[in-house]
């Protein structure tokens, strides 16, 4: 939540700026939430604050919320009719599964989880930060996190070069090191029909949506009804998890054939 207060309880921040490239310039992503959710004081659209000017002698402009917003959460959960809550923030557990959703997309191959990636970010910056620079960055404050949980599992030296006498090269240590390794171009997000036709036709499924049938049709009780949806949502999704799993692993195998 973006609440002043919040200055009493933080730790540490990450400072950022704008980027050339769209998907690495999070300021671009942070103005859009804010305005969508009319956070910023003075300002109700992109072209309010594109017409702004930064005083003469100034190098920036401070932007303040607009009090109302202060303890809204900054990504909100959705709800079940496709709404979005005001007051309740987006789980862990959800933001895990579009994050997850994204790798896919991405083609990426295996579970690749949040701390993996920290743990690629950790590995950089130990090389260009002080061990107080890296901590901070990674919001650790015992120093001893870094050695326990997020040293690479791939040496950081090129022991080869070394034995050999020879320049260091670092550019297959940091693909090893990475998340690179397991991405796969064209990697298939989603079922064909023939596999999502057999998660339609299977005998779990049907039995599921036979009972929400009963229910409607005897006009049951609403909590019965939404009960029953969601146990039938849940297992058609998991059914198209784990056949997505199995299809891309074996479409990964004939690749490499």
């Amino acid at each position: 939540m973006p609440s002043q207060l919040m200055i009493e309880i933080t730790r540490f921040g990450i400072p950022f700026t704008e980027h050339e490239t769209f998907r690495f310039n999070t300021a671009l992503f942070l103005l859009a939430l804010a305005f969508a959710d009319n956070a910023l004081f003075g300002y109700s659209s992109p072209s309010d604050l594109g017409d702004q000017e930064i005083p003469e002698g100034d190098d920036e402009l401070p932007l303040q919320w607009n009090k109302e917003i202060l303890e809204k959460p900054i990504f909100q959960a959705v709800t079940a009719d496709g709404g979005v809550s005001d007051s309740t923030p987006l789980t862990q557990v959800r933001f895990c599964d579009i994050f997850q959703a994204a790798l896919q997309n991405a083609g990426f191959f295996g579970r690749i989880t949040i701390h993996a990636i920290r743990r690629s970010l950790a590995n950089k910056v130990d090389k260009r930060a002080t061990e107080a620079e890296r901590s901070q960055l990674l919001n650790q404050t015992d120093s001893r996190i870094f050695g326990r949980s997020y040293i690479a599992n791939v040496s950081s030296v090129d022991g080869q070069a070394a034995f050999l006498d020879e320049p260091a090269r670092i550019s297959h240590i940091e693909y090893l090191q990475g998340v690179r390794r397991f991405q796969e171009k064209g990697l298939p997000s989603k079922l064909p029909a023939e596999i999502e036709h057999t998660i339609s036709e299977n005998a779990e499924v049907l039995e599921l949506e036979c009972q929400v049938r009963r229910l409607v049709k005897g006009s049951a009780d609403k909590i019965k009804i939404s009960n029953a949806k969601s146990k039938l949502r849940l297992r058609r999704k998991q059914l198209r998890d784990d056949a997505l799993c199995q299809y891309r692993e074996k479409w990964v195998l004939k690749r490499r054939d």
